[in-house]
């Protein structure tokens, strides 16, 4: 079975392809600020990062997001609640049908129109990026709440391009230069950490993530070009479900967060 976003094989179902997703530090949350402990050692490491624009490898439709692969070599990130260096891997997005709706992680159960994600690996314990997935504190995500208002101007260059991305397994030409950094917020120095998993099969809980208090914003007309990307391929028969191939609610419901801690690198 292959997973995805409908009922029949949505987050609910994805136990049965991916074992990790059972388990008790899975991702996304609930952000709730009132109940985030203050760490003030977070705000003495700001975030370093360095990033190479000319280094993506790929720009394509995953079939699930759009998703842009990076050559991590020259690309670093360090300090906040990191004790290594990690390097870029990629940057998607999760999205809504309509923009009240559509981020994995909520706040105080409130709900953005869309949330982006810039995936790390660990480079310092880790050989190559597949390894240090599956391994403790192997990623580090950083998460960036959208909302819907002004056009986000270093993002329509990739939302330029999304209309050739159409069906699942397209690709960009090749060429494309982008820097993840042009998502990242005003404000980096105030954000919530905690110890979670890809929101995606498989599920594993490798991930440290660090999800930004300052949403980012993007406009109606870029959100509904990354609306109209599809889950299937050119040729295949459209999907008898309610999504009928339709890339949208392509989020996971926020889990339980349990024993974890939250900490805020902000009072």
């Amino acid at each position: 079975m292959s997973w995805g976003y409908a009922k029949h094989n949505g987050p609910a179902t994805w136990g049965t392809v991916a074992e990790a997703a059972n388990g008790s530090s899975q991702s996304p949350i609930n952000i709730i600020p009132a109940d985030a402990k203050h760490d003030g050692t977070l705000a003495e490491k700001p975030f370093q990062t360095t990033y190479d624009p000319s280094k993506v490898i790929k720009v394509f439709n995953t079939g699930s997001s759009v998703q842009v692969l990076y050559d991590s070599e020259g690309s670093s990130l360090e300090g906040g609640p990191l004790g290594n260096k990690y390097k870029v891997l990629q940057f998607h997005f999760h999205w809504g049908k309509t923009s009240d709706q559509g981020s994995e992680h909520t706040l105080d159960g409130k709900e953005f129109a869309a949330e982006a994600h810039i995936v790390h690996w660990n480079s310092e314990k880790y050989p190559d990026a597949s390894t240090a997935m599956a391994s403790p504190e192997g990623l580090c995500v950083l998460g960036m709440f959208i909302k819907a208002g002004s056009e986000h101007a270093g993002l329509k260059k990739l939302t330029d391009v999304l209309s050739t991305l159409t069906h699942s397994g397209d690709t960009a030409e090749s060429g494309f230069q982008f820097d993840p950094a042009v998502m990242l917020p005003g404000d980096c120095s105030k954000y919530w950490t905690y110890s979670g998993s890809l929101t995606t099969p498989p599920c594993f809980e490798s991930v440290t993530w660090v999800v930004f208090q300052e949403p980012i914003e993007m406009s109606e007309e870029q959100l509904n070009l990354l609306r109209s990307m599809k889950t299937i391929k050119k040729d295949d028969p459209t999907p008898e479900d309610e999504l009928g191939g339709c890339m949208h609610d392509n989020y996971r419901p926020p889990l339980p967060l349990g024993d974890r801690v939250l900490r805020a690198s902000f009072n």
